[in-house]
């Protein structure tokens, strides 16, 4: 291939490093409340692919550490939480707690849900000043 041709390849290989968090609390009314938080950076050498027999282009097949960088699809922090709420609804409840046969099977046992979650890539670039050749 001579000193400018291109290598090509379709496989690669790609690192996870991260740090997750998680609290969790249950509370007296029945409440019950779960968040999380991940703190993490994905490494690869690769770009993003269209598809799996699209060939990656590597500035040195034996040293593909020189094309490793950020992954397309890292995620820097990530949060999400939810809370759950059992309805006071049904046999030994507040609400129709005294119903009887069909309505304790309608009513009983439900839940209110909510979940949010959210990410943010924060993505830091160095610059470096451009010199003229040969300086």
């Amino acid at each position: 291939m001579g000193q400018h041709g291109q290598l090509g390849d379709n496989s690669s290989y790609s690192t996870y490093h991260g740090l997750e968090l998680e609290v969790r609390r249950r509370f007296s009314n029945g409440l019950y409340f779960v968040a999380n938080y991940t703190f993490s950076k994905t490494l690869g050498d690769f770009r993003a692919l269209s598809s799996q027999t699209e060939n990656q282009t590597y500035r040195s097949i034996a040293n593909r550490a020189l094309d490793k960088s950020r992954a397309a699809f890292d995620v820097t922090h990530n949060v999400s939480g939810t809370f759950l709420y059992p309805l006071p609804l049904g046999k030994g409840q507040r609400l129709l707690g005294n119903a009887g046969g069909m309505t304790q099977v309608l009513v009983g046992g439900w839940n209110l849900q909510a979940r949010r979650a959210g990410a943010r890539v924060l993505r830091i670039r160095s610059l470096r000043a451009a010199s003229p050749r040969g300086r």
